[in-house]
């Protein structure tokens, strides 16, 4: 079962997400936690969701990119429930930290997404039930001009693009 839950930020994506990974998971759980924390703001936001998934069951595994390598780290895959938590971070980390991946071109954003939709294909595979939280933000001002910088609407694309393949994906879309 492919499970992907995305909505605003602060819908509850994340609550809804780990008690869906709860009920599913009839084997291992995993929590794969993908945000990399660089101030005060985003060490409570991680401390926030601790918290939250605090007695569920959770074996967290960091991982900032290269998503793929936690498969390596479970001990019964075939038998596991993995969340993602959460594709906004993924892709931040791999454009602007991982040192073997490039910012793409307005031009370029799928290609850029195809190597890290390879690999949640192949966690998909290798585990019985994959929950993948994701967000949607707002690209565009009322004006209808673009807030944000050029590399801030690359990512904001990109983060829309990896939605729209992951609505395909997967086997149910939650929207809170």
């Amino acid at each position: 079962m492919i499970l992907f839950v995305t909505g605003k930020p602060d819908s509850g994506k994340s609550r809804i997400a780990e008690d869906r990974a709860v009920q599913m998971a009839h084997g291992n759980l995993y929590y794969v936690a993908t945000m990399k924390i660089y101030d005060e703001e985003g060490e409570k936001r991680v401390e926030k969701h601790r918290r939250q998934r605090a007695g569920k069951g959770f074996v967290t595994i960091e991982c900032p990119f290269a998503v793929r390598q936690v498969l390596t780290a479970m001990k019964t895959p075939e038998s596991s429930t993995l969340l993602l938590e959460c594709i906004p971070n993924l892709i931040g980390n791999e454009m602007f930290e991982n040192p073997e991946r490039q910012m793409p071109d307005a031009d370029g954003i799928e290609r850029f997404l195809d190597p890290l939709y390879e690999e949640l294909c192949e966690m998909a595979k290798a585990v019985d039930n994959l929950v993948i939280v994701s967000a949607e933000y707002d690209a565009l001002s009322p004006e209808g001009k673009t807030e944000s910088d050029w590399e801030t609407s690359i990512y904001i694309a990109a983060i829309e693009a990896m939605n729209r393949r992951l609505t395909l994906f997967a086997d149910e879309v939650v929207r809170p």
